[in-house]
């Protein structure tokens, strides 16, 4: 993880340092929350509620590849590879190792796909200057 931006979660007890290249994305399961990572046996679990990650993820400097997904998940743009209305589902995928559908509803599938839109926009418009 040498020089690779990562998100900082520090629990007092526990700390934990994710690059945000190896988080495919996170999943609320009440009280907790579950990191999909790139490679699957590095995924975990921690006593945390989606939306204090969500907050972390939002004050981390620079950080803009992740979007809000409905009520339970966050999901790194990098790995959003298609979104099937028809069938209110997404797939995260990395063309390599992984392959993963999801779930979703049609709202929720309607802003993930703005936010892969507008994350697009701005890097080709970083890739210009």
């Amino acid at each position: 993880m040498r020089n690779e931006r990562c998100i900082i979660i520090d629990k007092g007890t526990t700390f934990h340092s994710i690059a945000i290249s190896h988080l495919v994305y996170a999943q609320a399961s009440g009280n907790y929350t579950d990191f999909k990572m790139r490679d699957s046996k590095n995924n975990f679990t921690l006593t945390m509620q989606l939306g204090e990650i969500e907050d972390i993820i939002d004050k981390t400097r620079g950080v803009t590849n992740f979007a809000r997904v409905g009520r339970s998940l966050i999901v790194n743009l990098d790995y959003v590879r298609s979104i099937d209305f028809s069938k209110d589902e997404f797939v995260l995928s990395d063309n390599l190792n992984f392959r993963e559908k999801l779930g979703a509803s049609h709202i929720a599938l309607t802003s993930l796909k703005a936010a892969v839109e507008d994350r697009v926009k701005k890097t080709r418009r970083n890739e210009d200057e």
